[in-house]
Formats: structure tokens, C-alpha cells, sequence
């Protein structure tokens, strides 16, 4: 898909490097992301390119993450969360409601049941209002992906602060600077 864009022809290359060393090569995974990243930012005029966009952003999330949990590297990790946060669709089922409807019914047995003016109370006054809400929640394309790549990302984050505060601590001694 990444051939679609002739001027991303770098990114491809670098994704490619990296698929060719089973994820190992750890800087040309950093190489490939940031020329998706680049490449995801480019200007186009023309046809629909939302969901290329997305196709590339979710790419470089993906390689942000895997590179990130591999080098054990929060800053990666956390680049991935932001990529994955601009794809379309990212956490759609955060939506918000859409349309509400509002349907009122009277009771038959008011006015319809024989009740005329000065005939005493009415048997019965009541309306019958009932709400139906209608949620749009679509994912797009890839929004899913992003989703589960962004919280893959946080889960990994936060392993990696809690293998961080298990650690012991350097302590200073007076007159010296923690190590």
C-alpha cells in the first residue's frame, strides 16, 4: 500500500529492512517509523487519501511499539501511543450520542375514554415518554488496530514503571552525587 505514494518510497524501504531482520535491526524499525511518520504528513490533493493516511500512521505506531517493548525504550512506547491517538476511528468507542429521540404517548384513557370538561378529575392525566439514543461508534479501517496497539503501548509502560520503582535506589552519600 505504500507504493500508492511514490514520494514514501524511503519508508518502504526501511519497513522492509526491518521485516527482513525478524524486528532485530532496532534502529532501521527507529529509521522506518520516522519515515512513515514523514510520510503520513505529506500534502495530498485528489482522491480520498484518509485512509492511506491512517494505513501509515497505524504502521509507524506499530513500529514504534514493537521497536519500543524490544528496547525496553518509554520514549518509543509512548510515541506509539500518540501515533495510534491520530488515526481515525482511535478509541470510536468513546463515542458520543448522536441522536436522541424523544416519542410521547398519551394514555387511551383520557380524553378518548369519554372525559369532557367539568366532569370531575380525569381518570387518568399520563404521557408515556420514552428516549432512544442512537451511538455511532465507527472504528474506520484501522482505528481498532491503533487502539490496541496504543493500549499494548500503555500496558507495556506501565510494567516497565512498576520494573523501575522495584528497583533499589543509588543513595547519596554526603558530599557525593547519586550515580
Amino acid at each position: 500500500m505504500l507504493d500508492r505514494d511514490s514520494r514514501c518510497h524511503d519508508a518502504r524501504t526501511a519497513t522492509d529492512a526491518y521485516v527482513a531482520s525478524d524486528g532485530k535491526a532496532l534502529q532501521t524499525g527507529v529509521d522506518a517509523m520516522a519515515a512513515l511518520e514523514k510520510c503520513a504528513g505529506l500534502a495530498r490533493v485528489g482522491a480520498d487519501w484518509a485512509d492511506y493516511r491512517d494505513y501509515v500512521i497505524t504502521a509507524a505506531a506499530a513500529l514504534a511499539y514493537d521497536v519500543g517493548a524490544a528496547a525496553n525504550d518509554e520514549r518509543l512506547l509512548r510515541r506509539a501511543v500518540d501515533d495510534a491517538a491520530h488515526v481515525n476511528g482511535y478509541e470510536a468507542s468513546n463515542a458520543t450520542v448522536q441522536a436522541l429521540k424523544r416519542n410521547t404517548s398519551e394514555n387511551p384513557t383520557s380524553e378518548a375514554a369519554g372525559h369532557h370538561m367539568g366532569e370531575g378529575p380525569p381518570q387518568s392525566d399520563k404521557r408515556y415518554v420514552s428516549e432512544s439514543r442512537e451511538v455511532a461508534a465507527n472504528s474506520g479501517a484501522y482505528g481498532k488496530l491503533a487502539t490496541a496497539i496504543a493500549h499494548a503501548s500503555n500496558s507495556r509502560l506501565q510494567a516497565l514503571a512498576a520494573g523501575s520503582n522495584a528497583r533499589p535506589q543509588a543513595r547519596a552519600t554526603p558530599g557525593t552525587s547519586p550515580q
